[in-house]
């Protein structure tokens, strides 16, 4: 949030004479720092002299100044003076200026409160949506709890008015004791909140808050597993992010959904948590689809070490070995991939022992393991490298944009790969401005195959010519590549 113009400094004596910058006095008054100071003071605004209160928690002061604020000014002094007086511990300042923010018949910040009940009809227990009261009470929280003034923190998790932030930022800090704090208050209240948390601190590996978590409300947690209202396992979170020390808690302590053992094997697989699977593996009773499950979650991840291990509990049919490939594949996990082809029997190992690519492809494309976004950087790719029996098979799929092919056509002509570039030409779909480009482009290289063969592709010949000698100087051009244009020349103009 973007501060407003206050001085916030934690003691006047660094923010005094800022304000007389500018002031021209006589060099005998600014001899007296204590006439400057009390002129300084009497220039302050009602607004920077309540966050000046604020700072040396002169409640009297204070009391006098808050009143006299304007309401358009009212939110901006909370926000500031609240972070000074929390940064200094002024637990008495923060509750004065609570009660004064709070008081009867004052609508923070009108315009964001009307454009919130034109949204009424959402739950507001969404909590995506921003509160109303734009504050910053997160920073003046750090500022207490940087400067430990646990009295600060215990007022700030009292008045919060969306206890959310308190619990996540407690566990994204690894904060057991603000957590405990906010929890004290609010922890009943929503039992959603508190496990939504949860998972940002076993997603961290904050041990201290999941048992926290758990000795409180357990049963509460195996209540919302029941009946749906939790749906990512605090297990699975765990697992995915290597937070062994949590794992093992969680496991020990029934922290997970009766059914999520598989997708927790599966998980463990991917991470390459070796040691995990085995685990999970000796002491569940996991029957051959979920091992199919965790090899095709391995071969994702390209967990080599962990598809060796699971080869060795079973045999897997071809079934689960394409679907493995197809999952590696997908993911750019070559080594995955010809661990895969290296099974003997499978259809990638027909397809290697027979150097043949394309059946790879082919069987990628029955499977309906690749997208749109694969197929695209594909075809550059193989456009580049001379692959004309890939482009031809890729193009025939009818995904394939204009734009693409016209730039696929500039790396092959690049690349002097001039059967693409031929292939490509008859599509229709190369703009002219980008076959001149790549003749021009081969003639300063001097690649008279992409220029013979740009020659025969049907595009007017004399234009090009005309484009290579006018863009090029004499001086610029090889001999004998000036004397292949002069001669092509005289054969077009005969």
């Amino acid at each position: 949030m973007k501060r407003p113009q206050y001085d916030s400094d934690t003691t006047y004596d660094a923010r005094q004479l800022k304000r007389l910058k500018e002031a021209k006095f006589p060099h005998r008054i600014r001899a007296l720092p204590h006439v400057l100071k009390r002129i300084d003071m009497f220039a302050l605004t009602p607004e920077h002299a309540a966050v000046e209160a604020a700072a040396s928690n002169e409640i009297d002061w204070l009391q006098r100044l808050l009143p006299s604020i304007d309401q358009h000014h009212k939110d901006h002094v909370r926000c500031v003076a609240t972070d000074v007086a929390a940064a200094q511990g002024h637990c008495e300042a923060i509750k004065t200026i609570y009660r004064w923010w709070v008081q009867p018949g004052y609508k923070p910040k009108q315009h964001v409160w009307e454009e919130f009940d034109l949204g009424r009809e959402w739950d507001f227990n969404h909590y995506d949506k921003h509160s109303p009261y734009d504050f910053d009470a997160l920073e003046a929280l750090a500022e207490a709890v940087t400067s430990e003034q646990k009295e600060v923190v215990r007022v700030i998790c009292e008045k919060a008015g969306d206890p959310r932030e308190i619990f996540n930022w407690a566990a994204e800090h690894d904060d057991l004791h603000v957590f405990q704090c906010v929890y004290g208050f609010h922890g009943e209240d929503d039992n959603e909140v508190v496990f939504e948390a949860m998972l940002i601190a076993a997603e961290r590996g904050c041990l201290g808050i999941v048992k926290f978590v758990m000795e409180a409300c357990g049963s509460e947690l195996a209540g919302l597993y029941e009946s749906g209202e939790l749906f990512v396992c605090t297990l699975i979170t765990a697992i995915q992010h290597g937070k062994r020390d949590v794992v093992d808690y969680l496991y020990e302590h029934d922290g997970y959904r009766d059914e999520s053992f598989v997708p927790a094997l599966c998980a463990a697989a991917r991470s390459g948590s070796l040691e995990l699977v085995k685990m999970l593996n000796d002491t569940q009773d996991f029957d051959a689809p979920a091992l199919d499950s965790a090899f095709a979650s391995a071969a994702n991840g390209g967990r080599l070490e962990i598809m060796t291990y699971l080869q060795s509990c079973q045999k897997f049919d071809q079934t689960a070995i394409d679907e493995a490939f197809v999952s590696a594949a997908g993911n750019g996990q070559m080594e995955a991939v010809n661990f895969l082809c290296a099974i003997e029997g499978s259809a990638g190992e027909k397809a290697r022992r027979r150097d043949d690519q394309m059946r790879v492809l082919e069987l990628l494309f029955d499977m309906g393991g690749v997208t749109p976004e694969v197929i695209n950087e594909g075809f550059t790719e193989a456009a580049s490298r001379c692959r004309i029996d890939v482009v031809e098979f890729l193009y025939s799929k009818g995904t394939i944009s204009t734009e693409l092919v016209d730039k696929s056509f500039q790396g092959a002509a690049t690349h002097n790969c001039t059967e693409v570039v031929q292939f490509l030409y008859k599509t229709g779909f190369v703009r002219p401005k980008s076959v001149e480009k790549a003749f021009l482009d081969a003639a300063g290289r001097g690649d008279f195959y992409v220029m013979e063969r740009l020659f025969h592709c049907g595009y007017d010949s004399q234009a090009l010519l005309h484009q290579a000698l006018c863009k090029h100087s004499v001086k610029e051009l090889p001999r004998r590549v000036l004397r292949f244009l002069k001669q092509k020349q005289q054969l077009v103009e005969a």
